[in-house]
């Protein structure tokens, strides 16, 4: 029942290989599926362990394909599929090098849609204990230095509603929109919508440490509004 991906998510084994089973000369070339952020190879992108997680990856090969089709194919065939440079290539009729260019903004988009399911250091809007304060240190006249730090990451309509928000009838779609910011500064991950804009320093996430203390940094900022993680 996962539609367009459904034959390459029965070939990944649980807790092993994605795609078929490789060829002693193709063994090189297999990477390992690794859900958890801590200590991922650049090569990695998950582990499938879990119906949970063969459900995110599918969902999110989905939403790929809706951005990127190119991009979608390219990450089935060569991380899945086990495929060559040059056989996709061939396939697609384009050059080895736009494969190359493809699969890196594949990857690195397919590990950041996980990493938004999975890691451990991102917000919830459950995890705001006092949501009408949380807010409100996030205001330009708050006077909370710490806090002023996370504005800087917030695009600027975002901004304009925190600051005109009067704390007594916020507006319930700010929040969530708020929350995605912030985790989108935890993780790093500063990405393009489209695979041409994509430079290669915003290819991959931060490390767990990095992130982490992020997380901890935020968790300083807005005491006793938010749960610290244990």
């Amino acid at each position: 029942a996962f539609g367009e991906n459904a034959g390459v998510l029965r070939n990944i084994p649980r807790g092993g290989c994605p795609g078929r089973r490789p060829k002693r000369q193709d063994r090189k070339r297999s990477k390992a599926f690794k859900i958890s952020l801590s200590d991922l190879k650049p090569s990695e992108i998950c582990r499938i362990e879990t119906s949970d997680e063969v459900i995110a990856v599918d969902r999110s090969l989905s939403k790929l394909r809706e951005l990127d089709e190119s991009a979608a194919t390219v990450i089935k065939y060569r991380y899945f599929g086990g495929m060559s440079r040059e056989e996709i290539a061939e396939i697609l009729q384009v050059s080895p090098a736009t494969v190359d260019r493809t699969y890196r903004f594949a990857k690195a988009w397919l590990k950041r849609e996980l990493a938004f399911e999975f890691s451990p250091y991102l917000l919830s809007d459950g995890q705001i204990m006092d949501k009408a304060g949380f807010i409100g240190q996030l205001r330009l006249n708050s006077g909370n230095q710490q806090a002023f730090r996370w504005r800087k990451v917030l695009p600027g309509a975002i901004l304009s509603e925190i600051d005109a928000d009067s704390g007594h009838q916020t507006n319930p779609e700010l929040l969530p929109k708020i929350v995605a910011e912030i985790n989108k500064s935890l993780l790093g991950s500063l990405f393009q919508n489209t695979s041409d804009d994509l430079s290669d320093q915003a290819t991959e996430l931060m490390p767990d440490a990095q992130i982490n203390h992020n997380r901890r940094m935020l968790e300083e900022a807005f005491a006793g509004r938010i749960l610290k993680l244990t």
